[in-house]
């Protein structure tokens, strides 16, 4: 029994006495008091006690300098250099007030045996859902003929995005130069396109976001046909500026005969529908001012998003929206909103989730 006891007691006492000579020998100040045997139980017990929050807050700082590393190490500074000074100049998007094309309006109505009040009725209930966004919904008329026509016809509410996409010439591929929607700079032509935006179908120039920002591709998901006829000249995504060139700009064209509603935002964003210039049937000069930041190459690489605290364009975490802009995430905060109260999404944004 002597013996089994011995050896039942003889690890334990091996580990304590271990420990109790790694304190006694530790070079950390404060563990050689906890197993100080001049002290009383009570002052190696307090000792105990700042050994442990000590740690506490030593491991707590630790943490805290991982955290910033991870998420808040992004390091900014100035180039001084002029040859980085180049600036993508602002994009303009112009909406058109007159959206449905009545040529193709017409052979609608043929084709389907549209005709008289049906007609009439219809043609004022297209217009204002191709011109409505959310500050003009009341302007969308309804009645029986209406309703009664959309059902013959088929059309669900899904599908009034496409209609009007149908019924909406997209003018940028016009083969008259001077009633094409186009964007110019001298001999220079910069790209433009039909956009899907939530006052509907609108053009868009000197963007540098990629084809995917276009009312082909968020509709219908195609990317959307070579404009050859931007390529008889040389041709430009966007214009770009220096501080030191005196005058840069570009003309958007293609709008003499109707109202237009334009709005200037980054060449690297989407426009806002609440920030716009308003209505207008005659020319009009901006001489907007731009800010730009500048990351270097290989920020995207070496520093993650948590990091940067930002989303590069091809980043998307987006339901409805296959890329990444500051007001596209707002636009589907907005499209979350108007579903959660209205259990229905608005047709002028892509419905990806198909609710």
């Amino acid at each position: 029994m002597i013996q089994k006891s011995y050896s039942y007691w003889r690890w334990p006492k091996a580990i304590v006495n271990y420990i109790k000579v790694y304190f006694q020998k530790c070079c950390i100040h404060g563990f050689k008091y906890v197993v100080e045997k001049m002290f009383t139980l009570l002052e190696r017990f307090l000792w105990l006690i700042l050994l442990v929050v000590s740690i506490y807050f030593c491991i707590v700082v630790c943490l805290s300098s991982i955290d910033r590393y991870y998420t808040k190490s992004t390091h900014i500074g100035l180039e001084r250099n002029y040859h980085f000074w180049n600036t993508t100049i602002p994009s303009l998007t112009v909406c058109p007030m007159q959206r449905i094309n009545e040529s193709l309006f017409s052979d609608y109505c043929r084709k389907n045996g549209i005709k008289g009040q049906y007609k009439e009725e219809f043609w004022g209930f297209i217009e204002n859902l191709a011109n409505s966004t959310y500050k003009n919904f009341q302007n969308i008329p309804e009645s029986e003929y209406i309703d009664k026509l959309l059902n013959v016809l088929g059309i669900k509410p899904a599908l009034y995005m496409e209609l009007i996409y149908n019924l909406t010439y997209d003018s940028s591929y016009e083969p008259v130069e001077k009633q094409r929607t186009r964007s110019i700079d001298g001999q220079i032509n910069i790209h433009v396109r039909q956009v899907l935006t939530e006052y509907g179908l609108c053009y868009l120039g000197n963007s540098k976001l990629g084809e995917e920002y276009s009312s082909r591709y968020l509709i219908f998901g195609v990317y959307p046909e070579v404009n050859k006829y931007e390529q008889s000249r040389r041709l430009l995504k966007a214009q770009i500026g220096s501080f030191f060139e005196k005058d840069v700009g570009f003309t958007l064209l293609g709008f003499s005969s109707e109202a237009i509603d334009s709005y200037i935002h980054s060449a690297f964003e989407v426009m806002k529908v609440d920030n716009n210039f308003g209505y207008t049937e005659e020319g009009v000069v901006y001489d907007p001012e731009s800010e730009e930041i500048i990351a270097e190459e290989n920020l995207e690489k070496e520093a993650t998003i948590g990091q940067r605290k930002c989303r590069f364009y091809h980043e998307s975490n987006l339901t409805h929206f296959p890329f990444y802009t500051r007001n596209i995430c707002q636009q589907e905060c907005r499209i979350n909103l108007a579903y959660k109260i209205c259990k229905c999404i608005p047709h002028f944004y892509p419905n990806r989730s198909k609710q």
